[in-house]
């Protein structure tokens, strides 16, 4: 996974000069257990570095850094700490659902405004509701195998496995509400390539895996992966509205 400079800076700060001494911190056990106290947080920070994936625990990490508790009050200043966030002047120039440490953790799928999960929840079961009417460009009409299933070995969810009886083909979506990006690409290619890794896992009838990713755009970056990646299909997705007498 690439890492923005500034999204390891705001971990590599954070690690300096959080006192994360609540016993909310996701991490707290683990670093009591090992003879550094913030050892499990510079593991982390070596892989953001190297550009690995973070596990599950990892992601609660740094998703724990940035809670009201531990900064001054409308500040980016943590408690306890002279010091100011690194990126607080860009940060500044920004929305606030785009701040360095929020677009982090959208990254690591941890941050979705609550309007855009709503939304999510609601199209995943508009789909599953009419999927007769939906054209998925398949040459015929999948069935809904399951929902929001979730596979430990990659700390993933994935969000719909429809089947395609004739094809015997297994299909998993991957919706986002938002723009999609390239980190996205690579969450629904993880899916797919378990499937394929663990054909006893797939479905009675089923022999071969595509997949869908489902979203309102895609960037360019997420546009060039997918031109990359031939079993796995974009498509997007558009919300209309009907008005019937009562």
């Amino acid at each position: 996974m690439d890492y923005l400079p500034e999204e390891i800076a705001f971990v590599e700060f954070c690690t300096k000069c959080i006192k994360c001494e609540l016993s909310e911190c996701p991490g707290l056990n683990i670093c009591e257990q090992r003879s550094e106290g913030n050892e499990f947080c510079l593991s982390i920070l070596d892989k953001m570095r190297k550009g690995e994936e973070l596990g599950e625990q990892d992601i609660d990490v740094v998703e724990f850094f940035p809670i009201d508790e531990l900064w001054k009050k409308g500040t980016c200043n943590p408690k306890g700490s002279q010091e100011t966030c690194p990126n607080k002047n860009e940060c500044n120039k920004r929305t606030e659902n785009e701040a360095i440490c929020t677009v982090l953790l959208r990254k690591l799928g941890r941050y979705l405004p609550e309007e855009n999960r709503i939304m999510e929840v609601e199209i995943n079961k508009i789909i599953r509701n009419d999927l007769l009417n939906i054209d998925f460009g398949l040459g015929e009409k999948p069935s809904l195998i399951d929902y929001e299933v979730y596979i430990p070995e990659i700390n993933g969810r994935i969000d719909l496995l429809l089947k395609a009886e004739q094809s015997c083909l297994l299909i998993v979506i991957e919706l986002k509400s938002e723009t999609a990006t390239r980190e996205h690409v690579g969450q629904l290619a993880s899916y797919v390539g378990w499937y394929r890794k663990n054909p006893d896992k797939m479905p009675a009838q089923t022999k071969r895996v595509k997949g869908i990713l489902l979203a309102r755009d895609f960037s360019p970056g997420a546009k060039y992966a997918l031109e990359e990646c031939p079993d796995l299909e974009p498509k997007i997705f558009e919300l209309h509205v009907d008005i019937k007498n009562t």
